[in-house]
């Protein structure tokens, strides 16, 4: 064989390895990219520039801020939505400041195989397939023994799984999520400070009853926030027993019928945030 032939063989061989390289390196996660300050997705080669059409959020947050005790885990889903894309992919990563700073408190997969921890964040093993336009990433977080604000940072990546890092696909950064930690009087109040939502029927058709605990008199508020983290529902009362009984007509605030979906609920109370999630189908 003629060295300008094997020259030609080996830049063939490379053409073949070379995407498949980059594809597992994607495909597989990658951290230190969930700050605004950051490439994000977007590195030569690599996604393109950020893109409005993918969004973001953390479900169980509520106007922003989740709030939890000192040394608390908790459990959060990192929510990716887009109509057009048919899988995603992560990282994100909680830090001392709405800007970056250092990592905080202790991350981990909540047992899902398609997570993975890596230099103290959090990324996809895999890409997750996207469900009428949306695909969920669930995991835990130990709050750190100091109080204090803490900024939960993400990107996420809506791809079009065509196997190349290309600028089809469509990725974004998440606004940071502000958890707030503080300590508490008693430990009945730590014991209270997080709840569930009891709720039935899942999936509903229209309306469905919600169940909260309470305190005799407490004023609470009940928001049910969409997929992007949208509050479509909000609405104050006040409950007369120790637990409070709601019934969500499966409407939105302007009184259309929501679509449907999934939903976070919240009910939040005067030392107290409860959720749970809700399903509507039509």
């Amino acid at each position: 064989m003629s060295l300008a032939s094997l020259k030609s063989l080996c830049s063939l061989a490379m053409a073949f390895m070379l995407p498949t390289a980059t594809l597992m390196a994607t495909s597989s996660g990658i951290t230190g990219r969930s700050l605004s300050s950051t490439p994000g997705c977007g590195t030569s080669g690599c996604h393109g520039t950020s893109n409005n059409a993918t969004t973001i959020s953390i479900k169980e947050a509520v106007d922003g801020v989740i709030n939890v005790i000192p040394n608390e885990r908790i459990t959060l889903t990192l929510t990716i939505s887009n109509a057009n894309m048919v899988a995603a992919g992560m990282n994100l990563s909680v830090r001392t400041s709405s800007t970056g700073g250092i990592r905080v408190g202790t991350l981990d997969n909540n047992g899902d195989q398609g997570i993975r921890v890596m230099q103290g964040e959090i990324t996809q093993s895999t890409p997750r397939t996207l469900t009428d336009g949306v695909a969920e990433f669930t995991f835990g977080w130990v709050s750190p023994v100091t109080t204090g604000e803490y900024y939960i940072h993400a990107t996420g990546n809506a791809v079009n799984r065509n196997g190349s890092a290309e600028g089809g696909d469509r990725w974004n950064f998440m606004t940071p999520v502000k958890i707030v930690v503080s300590g508490t009087a008693s430990v009945q109040e730590a014991d209270v400070a997080h709840g569930a939502i009891s709720i039935a029927p899942v999936p509903a058709h229209g309306s469905m009853v919600l169940t909260a605990p309470t305190t005799p008199g407490e004023e609470v508020t009940i928001q049910i926030l969409d997929a992007v983290g949208a509050v479509i529902r909000s609405v104050t009362t006040s409950s007369n027993d120790d637990q409070l009984i709601f019934v969500w007509d499966g409407r939105t605030s302007n009184g259309s019928e929501a679509a449907p979906g999934t939903y976070t609920v919240a009910i939040i109370g005067e030392r107290r945030v409860s959720t749970g999630r809700a399903m509507i189908v039509r």
